[in-house]
């Protein structure tokens, strides 16, 4: 199993705002009040899963995680951006059969 970016939300740090283009991107973070710089290959969703499956897996499942009920309450501006917008994908990729 991975995590990436979601690719429909990378697209808003992205400097060319094309969906379709593989680039570098900056991501930053605040964690304790100190902000980190994430840096990642953004690619559309087929870039994604067609390498995956180029290397010889299968897509096992994919999810695109929504914030649990309890975040509303403590984090309300960031559960409603994460409630209406995906940020991550999971997939679950196993080994094709020989």
């Amino acid at each position: 199993m991975f995590s990436t970016h979601h690719p429909a939300r990378a697209i808003e740090l992205s400097h060319t705002h094309d969906y379709f283009a593989t680039e570098l991107v900056v991501d930053r973070w605040t964690l304790s009040a100190r902000e980190y710089e994430v840096r990642f290959w953004r690619r559309p969703l087929a870039a994604i899963l067609g390498a995956v499956t180029e290397a010889g897996f299968a897509i096992d499942n994919l999810q695109e995680p929504q914030p649990l009920a309890e975040c509303r309450e403590r984090f309300p501006d960031v559960w409603e951006q994460l409630a209406s917008r995906p940020e991550f994908l999971l997939i679950r990729a196993v080994l094709k059969d020989a």
